[in-house]
C-alpha cells in the first residue's frame, strides 16, 4: 500500500488527503494547528465563498501567465465542487458567487474532516505537528516533525509521496508561515517575489479621515505614475473608508497591482468614482441641474441624496473648499469641479496591508517547476499545490477553487502512481 504524506491541513491539504484515501492510499496528514481547516473555516467572512460561476483565466495572476493558462482548464473544471456535493454539502448561487447553502464555511471543513474520520483505517491526522524538514533518502521521503507529544524533539515518518499544501504567508494568525516555502526550496525550487494581496491600501491624504467609518458603492481605479488610468472590471462594489486607508472588495481587487507599483518605488494614486452606476448622460443631466440651482444652501445640502455627507466633505476638500461653503459663492466652474470630483476622487497611495490583513499571498513557487499534475519537475513524487504556488486570484472564491482543485489533482496522480514507479 502506498503512503502519501500531506503537509498542511487547509483547503488544499484536506482535499488532497480525502482523495488520496479514496483511492486506497495510506495518508499521513500533518497540520500545525490543533484542528485542521482554520483558514478554510474563516473564508468568505465565515460564509465560505468556494467558487464562482464566472471562471476565467483573467481572474487569476501569476508571473508566468503562459504556464498558468496551461493549468487553468484542469483546476477550473468544478471537480472540487462536485466532490463536496458527494459529501453532502449543498450550495447556492448569490450573483455568481457560490456558497454552501448554510452560508457556513465551517460545514465544508467539518464534512471533509468527517470523511477522513470515516476512513481512519487509512488516514492518520497528526496535530499539532509542524514539519521541520523533508528529504528523499533510500527511495522514500523522510518527514521530520515536531508534535505536541514531543515539542522539544523531532519525530520521523516516511512516505512514498509528499504533497506540500502548506499555504502561503497570508493570515499568520491562522497559522500561515514560511515552512512550506522552506521545504520547497530545500528541493531546489525557486520562489517569485511574494507580497500580500487582497488587502487594503493606505493613503497619504489626511482628509480621508473625514470619511472614516463610511461605506459606499464605488469603483476604484489605479492612476499610474505616467497619469494613465488603469481600470479593473471587478473593482466595483462597497468601499470602506478609515482614518488612513481605503478598503473593501474594489480595493482588494487592485491591491496586487498596486503592490507591484509601490514595491518598484514608483508613486501611485487611486481614483474613486462614488457614482459608478451612472452613465455619462445621466451624470451630465445631474451636473446641468445642480449647477443651475441651490444658491442659498451649502455644499452638503446641495449634494444631499447623491453621496454620504462625509464624502461630500471629501469632494469639497479636494477642491480646496469646505462643505459649509454657500453655493452662491461658488463660480459655475468650481461647482462643476466639485461635482466631477465625485466621479474622480483622488488619493495618493502610501502602502498596502500586511499579511495579517491579506486574504492571499501573491507569488510563490515558480509554475515552470511543476508539471500539469502539480508534481515537482525537480523531485519525483513531490507535489506542490495551492497558495504555495505562484498563483493568486481576485475576490470571489477563486483562491479556494485553485487550492481545492490543485489538491485533488495532485492526490489523484500521487495515489495512482504505482509503488514500483515511485522507487
Amino acid at each position: 500500500m502506498k503512503t502519501i504524506a500531506v503537509i498542511g491541513g487547509g483547503a488544499s491539504g484536506l482535499m488532497a488527503a480525502a482523495m488520496s484515501a479514496d483511492l486506497g492510499a495510506k495518508v499521513l496528514l500533518f497540520e500545525k494547528n490543533e484542528i485542521p481547516g482554520r483558514k478554510l473555516s474563516a473564508s468568505g467572512n465565515g460564509r465560505g465563498n468556494v467558487t464562482n460561476r464566472r471562471m476565467e483565466l483573467s481572474c487569476y495572476h501569476s508571473e508566468d501567465m503562459e504556464r498558468l493558462s496551461a493549468l487553468f482548464p484542469s483546476f477550473s473544471s468544478g471537480e472540487a465542487l462536485s466532490y463536496l456535493r458527494r459529501l453532502g454539502i449543498l450550495f447556492h448561487d448569490r450573483n455568481g458567487y457560490i456558497y454552501p447553502r448554510t452560508d457556513r464555511a465551517q460545514d465544508i471543513t467539518d464534512a471533509l474532516l468527517l470523511h477522513l474520520k470515516e476512513m481512519s483505517g487509512l488516514v492518520n491526522i497528526i496535530t499539532p505537528a509542524e514539519a521541520s524538514g523533508v528529504c528523499f533518502e533510500n527511495n522514500r521521503f523522510r518527514i521530520d516533525y515536531k508534535s505536541a507529544g514531543s515539542p522539544d524533539s523531532s519525530e520521523t515518518a516516511y512516505a512514498d509521496s509528499v504533497i506540500l499544501c502548506c499555504g502561503g504567508l497570508a493570515a499568520p494568525q491562522l497559522g500561515a508561515d514560511e515552512s512550506g516555502c522552506g521545504i520547497a526550496e530545500s528541493f531546489g525550487h525557486h520562489l517569485t517575489r511574494r507580497r500580500p494581496a487582497l488587502t487594503y491600501l493606505t493613503v497619504h491624504d489626511s482628509f480621508v479621515k473625514t470619511a472614516a467609518g463610511v461605506r459606499a458603492a464605488a469603483e476604484v481605479k489605479l492612476v499610474l505614475p505616467d497619469g494613465k488610468i488603469e481600470s479593473c472590471p471587478d473593482a466595483v462594489g462597497e468601499v470602506q473608508f478609515t482614518k488612513n486607508a481605503v478598503s473593501g472588495i474594489p480595493v482588494f481587487q487592485i491591491s496586487r497591482r498596486a503592490g507591484e507599483i509601490l514595491d518598484s518605488g514608483r508613486p501611485l494614486c487611486i481614483s474613486v468614482d462614488l457614482l459608478p452606476e451612472l452613465d455619462r448622460d445621466a451624470f451630465e443631466r445631474i451636473v446641468t441641474s445642480k449647477i443651475e440651482c441651490g444658491e442659498n444652501i451649502n455644499i452638503t445640502e446641495w449634494l444631499l441624496g447623491l453621496v454620504h455627507p462625509k464624502l461630500t466633505a471629501l469632494a469639497a476638500a479636494e477642491c480646496g473648499i469646505t462643505a459649509e461653503n454657500k453655493i452662491r459663492k461658488l463660480s459655475p466652474e468650481l461647482r462643476k469641479r466639485v461635482l466631477l470630483s465625485l466621479r474622480d476622487l483622488r488619493f495618493s497611495v502610501s502602502g498596502y496591508g500586511g499579511y495579517r490583513d491579506a486574504q492571499v499571498t501573491a507569488g510563490g513557487v515558480k509554475l515552470s517547476e511543476i508539471t500539469d499534475l502539480y508534481e515537482s519537475r525537480l523531485q519525483k513524487n513531490l507535489y506542490i499545490t495551492g497558495e504555495l504556488l505562484d498563483v493568486d486570484g481576485i475576490c470571489g472564491g477563486y483562491n479556494l477553487t485553485f487550492a481545492m482543485n490543485s489538491g485533488l489533482i495532485a492526490a489523484k496522480h500521487a495515489a495512482a502512481v504505482s509503488d514500483s514507479d515511485s522507487k
